[in-house]
């Protein structure tokens, strides 16, 4: 991810059209397919038919920045930082507010984050969710739900009084999560039940139950063995966990598909038996 300021140009403003798709050669055009293309690098970035409409990332960012200000949550020292993976098919934008916090326990503070992505393949609508940073470790902290707070289709666009509604509704469902991190911190449990968890993981390979153990390992002393440090050492893995070299220009995407591996583990029965 790299860092950027908050209303500025970025890497994801690039130009983007629209371009008839050819099946063969040119007399046999598809007439319901349509390509967007990178202009600046020629990359085909997605395939559509239909109601598609072409909506670049300027068009849909800029008026969530708007809706930002708009929200009145506090952007003071507000933290902006951009992923572009599969050569601009995907954005990955993460907006930290670090006056708007929790301490589940004490020195342990999570900032809140908006966690944005819109893409060009269809994989993404627009979208953002309610999200945290650790401030601690750094860790990206994934809220249980899947359900975006702030949604936009391509074929119907981006609505500002949607999104500030959303945002709003965002920082008081994180607001919530105070409670609950609070009584996770407080339940004990034992290295063979976070194990359990790593194990219903969709997925699970040796390797990754390798770093998942040496995640938990690390939280177990950090935040105690306790349902706040098995958290955590998901979430360590999800933002920490080396990446393949022949992945790493794409890792924005790989730890969003990580993050949504730990939703699951967190939707779990092994989970929520701990979790009460």
């Amino acid at each position: 991810m790299h860092t950027t300021t908050f209303g500025t140009e970025t890497r994801a403003y690039f130009p983007v059209t629209l371009r008839p798709v050819f099946v063969g050669d040119e007399a046999a055009k598809a007439r319901e397919y349509h390509a967007v293309v990178r202009e600046d690098t020629g990359d085909v970035l997605g395939i559509h038919r239909g109601a598609y409409r072409l909506v670049p990332n300027r068009e849909v960012f800029e008026p969530f920045e708007e809706a930002i200000l708009q929200s009145g949550i506090p952007v003071e020292g507000l933290e902006v930082h951009e992923g572009l993976a599969y050569r601009g098919r995907t954005v990955v934008r993460e907006y930290i507010f670090p006056h708007v916090a929790l301490e589940p326990q004490i020195g342990d503070v999570v900032e809140f984050k908006l966690l944005v992505v819109n893409s060009y393949d269809a994989t993404n609508a627009f979208r953002a969710v309610m999200a945290g940073r650790r401030r601690l470790c750094l860790n990206g902290l994934v809220g249980e739900e899947r359900k975006a707070q702030v949604y936009a289709r391509h074929t119907s666009g981006f609505s500002s009084e949607r999104a500030v509604d959303g945002i709003r509704r965002a920082m008081d469902r994180y607001f919530a999560l105070d409670g609950e991190w609070k009584r996770w911190a407080a339940l004990g449990i034992t290295p063979e039940a976070a194990r359990a968890v790593f194990e219903a993981m969709p997925e699970a390979n040796p390797r990754r139950l390798a770093r998942l153990d040496e995640a938990w390992a690390i939280e177990a002393r950090l935040a105690g063995q306790t349902v706040w440090g098995l958290y955590n050492a998901l979430t360590r893995w999800s933002t920490h966990a080396p990446v393949r070299a022949a992945s790493e220009a794409n890792r924005a995407a790989v730890v969003l598909n990580r993050e949504s591996l730990v939703r699951r583990a967190l939707a779990s029965p092994a989970f929520q038996r701990l979790a009460g």
